[in-house]
């Protein structure tokens, strides 16, 4: 998205633990100085960050003259069960800050294969408790071109919006279709949740 934006002229400060600016959401003292003179901020929860985080940033982003708030969710985040609950509390958050405010809520993201399970399927086997479901995967260049649009032109606040992509695939396919444009031997083996748990490639619930 960054690239996006300054191809189209527009200035943009990275902000992120290695980026231009250093903002790290565990450590609040690189907040201010990440959205201090900005017009708009793109919000994305990393790692630890909670709907608290996400509340006190977007509070501090009113209070610094931010007048569009941005924030990447899921589209699960209607469900109030366990891990989805924090989307809704963090669009909570957003709504309530005081400024204008886009959610864009995504599906998983096709980018997911190769870096949260990289290892599980470059080793041939990819184990998730998910069944036959299908799931619409998006690419995340999608969602940055969505996302560059919202920041600089007007008409979408106060406006939630589902992204996804083109159809719902099964994950049996989408390892498969991997496999077939890489050269990769993988396969998807669906399993109880428990046991996705244990070997680290779910969360807990």
């Amino acid at each position: 998205m960054v690239r996006r934006l300054r191809d189209a002229g527009v200035p943009v400060r990275a902000a992120s633990r290695s980026g231009d600016t250093r903002f790290d959401w565990t450590d609040r003292t690189t907040w201010r100085p990440a959205v201090a003179g900005a017009r708009a901020l793109y919000l994305v929860e990393r790692g630890s960050a909670g709907p608290e985080d996400t509340a006190a940033l977007a509070r501090l982003a009113a209070a610094e003259g931010v007048g569009t708030l941005v924030l990447l969710s899921s589209r699960e985040a209607g469900l109030p069960l366990g891990e989805y609950r924090r989307h809704a509390l963090s669009e909570q958050a957003v709504r309530e800050a005081g400024t204008g405010w886009t959610v864009l809520r995504a599906s998983w993201f096709a980018q997911n294969f190769m870096t949260h399970f990289d290892a599980e399927v470059r080793s041939g086997v990819l184990r998730l408790p998910a069944g036959e479901g299908r799931e619409p995967f998006v690419d995340a260049e999608d969602i940055a071109e969505v996302a560059a649009v919202v920041l600089t032109r007007g008409g979408h606040h106060g406006r939630t919006y589902e992204l996804s992509g083109p159809r719902p695939l099964s994950y049996r396919e989408a390892v498969g279709r991997i496999s077939a444009l890489t050269g990769l031997s993988a396969r998807y083996e669906p399993v109880p949740e428990a046991a996705a748990v244990a070997e680290g490639v779910w969360p807990a619930p």
